[in-house]
């Protein structure tokens, strides 16, 4: 197991500032923003440049010695070239999963259905998975309608931020999607979506608990601490992804290296 900062720790910055950040924070791995119209990689500027894209990515990789185990992308039907893209990017540099969200929540499932399967086919042509991320306001706050989509979707996995359970008060009920985790975003908060992020122990995130039933589930994929620099908050959010971090690698003890 290996554990990444996401890139959205710095999300306010370029790409560049923003692996060279996480860099001087001593840690190796990254989980990388794909996410249009925001940070850090643009998957319409990929599907057009590919290659420039991937030099540029290439030399930063290079020059930080990082490496990246996942993107964290944003990408919707009809933008299945800005997907393939994506796909061969993650392919190119070894990714094996990348999240994408869900449609919104109220969406017709085999509506949802019927795209998942598509982008599925896609990555899997490539060996890339698609994990989709638990996520409030998405087809998957529900855990059980979370579980319904990777049963009819096979191939289909979960990105599991368990901080969006703790949000709706599903954290229980979440615990049955274990089995389905391709990879695991954490950080911790509380109740209702004011607080879906908050300082490192001031929420009700059960890191241990957690990291019990992936263990106990022989769990082989990567976890990502996943603080974003949001507008607004009230406390230092890199302090918190660093003791967050800290806490997830004494966590990896006795999951496979």
């Amino acid at each position: 197991m290996k554990i990444a900062m996401s890139s959205l720790l710095f999300s306010q910055k370029p790409l560049a500032d923003a692996l060279r950040s996480i860099e001087r924070l001593g840690i190796r791995y990254v989980d990388v923003g794909a996410l249009q119209g925001w940070c850090h990689i643009q998957p319409a500027d990929l599907m057009k440049n590919p290659e420039s894209e991937s030099r540029a990515l290439r030399h930063l990789l290079n020059e930080t010695q990082l490496e990246v185990v996942a993107l964290n992308a944003g990408i919707h039907a009809p933008e299945l070239d800005q997907w393939r893209a994506l796909v061969a990017l993650a392919h190119q540099f070894d990714v094996g999963v990348i999240t994408l969200p869900t449609r919104r929540s109220g969406t017709r499932l085999v509506q949802e259905v019927e795209r998942l399967q598509r982008l599925v086919e896609i990555a899997g042509r490539q060996g890339v998975r698609l994990g989709v991320e638990t996520h409030i306001g998405t087809l998957t706050e529900d855990p059980e309608t979370a579980l319904a989509l990777v049963h009819s979707v096979p191939g289909l996995g979960l990105t599991l931020d368990v901080s969006h359970y703790y949000c709706n008060s599903f954290e229980e009920a979440a615990e049955v999607l274990i089995p389905f985790v391709y990879h695991v975003h954490m950080r911790d908060g509380g109740r209702g979506s004011d607080n879906i992020q908050l300082p490192m122990g001031r929420g009700l995130v059960d890191f241990a608990h957690w990291f019990a039933l992936l263990r106990n589930a022989q769990y082989q994929g990567n976890v990502t601490v996943e603080y974003i620099d949001l507008g607004g908050i009230q406390f230092d959010p890199t302090e918190s992804a660093i003791e967050c971090y800290r806490l997830c690698q004494t966590m990896r003890e006795g999951f496979p290296l």
